[in-house]
């Protein structure tokens, strides 16, 4: 496991030109200074929206219109989240907008009006 895809999010993070003396030490600057800047006004990925991702893997079932016969497509990716940026999610390219859904009555109506609210 590598620091990309582990569970426990790792920065590492190296300090130039302070020196160590009695009234800040580097360890009291990166508490201090640094930590706020990194957990407030830092976003390393994603949405600000969004707070989880959790993903599988999934075979899509389909039928054959001529046979009725069950097919079987190749392995797909189901990507579920807590919170909710559906407007900024439909304009990345790679996102299939055709199955994209969400439970957000409220932002469904923000974004695909009333009739899809309904």
């Amino acid at each position: 496991m590598s620091d990309e895809n582990c569970e426990r999010l790792v920065v590492r993070c190296r300090v130039n030109n302070i020196e160590d003396d009695e009234d800040e030490t580097v360890p009291m600057y990166l508490k201090n200074e640094f930590e706020p800047l990194i957990l407030n006004q830092l976003q390393l990925k994603g949405f600000p929206e969004i707070s989880k991702v959790t993903f599988s893997k999934y075979q899509a079932h389909d039928y054959c219109p001529e046979t009725g016969k069950l097919l079987l497509t190749d392995d797909n990716w189901l990507i579920e989240t807590d919170g909710t940026a559906l407007a900024k999610i439909l304009t990345k390219a790679k996102v299939d907008t055709t199955r994209t859904v969400s439970n957000d009555n409220l932002e469904i109506l923000q974004v695909f009006g009333v009739e899809a609210a309904r």
